[in-house]
């Protein structure tokens, strides 16, 4: 579409006008190089069952052990933890999520690696998914205590976050239902694995008050670390009494049904955030 090249602007305000006059925000020009590149990398990355006449496949086969499989799917990886890469591909990585569950199901050493790095946010944005909806059924029942402590907080949050409020495109009664209910075992499922050091891990993300909240829509005012708050309170409150997956599901659902967040707030915000967040819900 911008045969030169995409210009670039001082201020975001003349890049807006220049979008809504060439309509760029609706430009695939380079979704199928980038639908031809991810498939590069998906065959590197493994050797596929089913391949169609155009020569796609989905992602589902033997995992290759090869350096440049393992470079292949790192890329993969990166792609996947970047929101501007997710957005910009858009239907090219149609045979990510496929590859992402082959290599849950086969490999958790490397899942972890991938959970390390970020690539969860982009497996939840496309839970809509069969394969990525699957990929989050499997991480509920998967032994994720190589993960570190910030990873562990991440996918909390994120988790929380999405059942509160859906980031997948398609949404639909029964579909959000699953996904949902997906995320609260990977919560549960992270909360029981790592319930020695839980509370540590929860300050952890707690303690975030203290840093320059960035504000971007998916946590508003740094919103999605109250549940923190929240869960460091029950746990506090159980007395080491042995907590496990059913006690936290009840947990999210209480959570859910709280209208008054205010005195978590008070705990995870600075007061001047605090002030604006309260103001806004006014």
């Amino acid at each position: 579409k911008f045969p030169e090249g995409r210009p670039v602007f001082n201020n975001i305000h003349d890049e807006k006008v220049f979008d809504e006059k060439f309509n760029a925000h609706l430009d695939t020009s380079g979704e199928w190089s980038g639908f031809l590149i991810l498939q590069l990398l998906v065959f590197t990355s493994c050797t596929p069952e089913k391949v169609t006449n155009e020569g796609i496949c989905d992602g589902i086969g033997q995992l290759r052990n090869t350096s440049n499989a393992k470079a292949a799917r790192l890329r993969i990886t990166e792609i996947l933890s970047s929101p501007v890469m997710r957005t910009s591909l858009k239907e090219a990585l149609y045979s990510v999520p496929g590859l992402v569950y082959n290599i849950t199901k086969n490999d958790e050493q490397e899942i972890v690696m991938m959970l390390e790095q970020g690539a969860f946010s982009g497996v939840l944005e496309m839970a809509d998914q069969d394969y990525a909806l699957n990929t989050l059924e499997e991480l509920g029942l998967h032994n994720l205590s190589g993960l570190s402590k910030s990873s562990i907080v991440s996918i909390i949050k994120e988790c929380c976050s999405a059942i509160e409020k859906p980031v997948w495109i398609f949404v639909n009664s029964t579909l959000d239902k699953k996904i949902k209910s997906a995320c609260k075992n990977i919560v549960a499922s992270l909360i029981c694995q790592h319930y020695s050091s839980i509370v540590s891990i929860l300050e952890l993300g707690m303690q975030h008050k203290k840093e320059k909240i960035h504000w971007v829509k998916t946590d508003i005012f740094g919103y999605d670390r109250l549940i923190l708050s929240f869960f460091l309170g029950k746990i506090l409150e159980s007395s080491g009494n042995h907590v496990n997956n059913d006690i936290i599901l009840r947990w999210l659902d209480e959570w859910g049904l709280l209208k008054d967040k205010s005195k978590y707030a008070e705990i995870v915000m600075d007061e001047n955030t605090l002030k604006c967040w309260t103001s806004f819900y006014e």
